[in-house]
C-alpha cells in the first residue's frame, strides 16, 4: 500500500516538474538556419525553453526562438523569423506572438 502512494505522488511531481508546456511551442520544429541573418543572438546559459521565450521578449527584433534539447547541453536560438523552418527531435520552435505571456 505504500509503495502504491509512493508511486502515486511521484506521478503526480512528474507532472508538477515536467516539461513546460504552452500551445505555441511547436515540438520538432527547427527555425535556426546557421549562418543566416535571421539570428539575433543565441545562449547556451538558459536553463529551459520558457527562459528561452522570456529573452527573446527582451529583444526588440525577436520574433521566433527555436530551443535545441540536445543530449550534451541546450541551446536558445533568438530569431527574426522563421521562413524556411526543417524537422529535428531535439528542437522547439514557436512565434512569440502566439506565447502566453501569464504562463512564466
Amino acid at each position: 500500500m505504500k509503495l502504491v502512494a509512493l508511486i502515486i505522488c511521484f506521478s503526480g511531481l512528474l507532472g508538477v516538474l515536467g516539461e513546460p508546456t504552452d500551445d505555441c511551442y511547436e515540438k520538432n520544429l527547427n527555425c535556426y538556419i546557421p549562418g543566416s541573418d535571421l539570428e539575433i543572438g543565441h545562449t547556451t546559459y538558459l536553463p529551459d525553453i520558457e527562459k528561452c521565450e522570456n529573452g527573446c521578449r527582451s529583444l526588440a527584433d525577436c520574433k521566433w526562438f527555436t530551443w535545441r534539447n540536445a543530449t550534451d547541453f541546450s541551446v536558445c536560438y533568438f530569431l527574426k523569423d522563421c521562413p524556411t523552418p526543417t524537422n529535428g527531435e531535439e528542437f522547439t520552435s514557436a512565434f512569440l506572438e502566439n506565447c502566453s505571456v501569464d504562463l512564466h
